[in-house]
C-alpha cells in the first residue's frame, strides 16, 4: 500500500528523476535566455521535438547515463544534464520508486506513485 501522501496530485519533476515508464506532459524548460548558450540549447530542443505541452514517457533511466524517452512519437536520448532542465507534469500513478525522490520516499517508508 503506498502513502496518500505521493499519491494526491500529479508533481512537476525534472525529466532526469523519471523512472523507465513514466509519461507526462512537458510543462517548461529551466533555461535562461540572456545566455546565448541557453538560447541555442532552447532552439536545439525545439528541434528534436521537445517543448512546453508534448507528451513524453521515459523508456530507459538507468540512473547514472543517458535518459531515453519518447516524445510525441519520436524517440530521444538525453544527457542527464539536458534532461534535468526540462520539467514534467507526471501523469497520475507515474512510478517514482527508482528515482532520488523515491529513494527517500522508501527511506521514511512511503511508497511513491503520483
Amino acid at each position: 500500500m503506498t502513502n496518500a501522501c505521493c499519491e494526491k496530485t500529479a508533481d512537476t519533476v525534472q525529466l532526469s528523476m523519471m523512472k523507465a515508464g513514466s509519461r507526462g506532459v512537458i510543462q517548461n524548460l529551466v533555461i535562461d535566455c540572456e545566455d546565448k548558450e541557453h538560447c541555442r540549447f532552447a532552439r536545439r530542443l525545439k528541434e528534436m521535438g521537445i517543448y512546453e505541452g508534448a507528451k513524453i514517457e521515459v523508456s530507459g533511466n538507468d540512473g547514472d547515463g543517458e535518459i531515453i524517452a519518447i516524445c510525441e512519437g519520436t524517440k530521444i536520448v538525453l544527457g542527464r544534464g539536458m534532461a534535468g532542465k526540462i520539467r514534467v507534469q507526471m501523469h497520475a500513478g507515474a512510478l517514482l520508486d527508482d528515482t532520488p525522490f523515491g529513494r527517500i520516499c522508501r527511506k521514511f517508508g512511503i511508497g511513491c506513485r503520483i
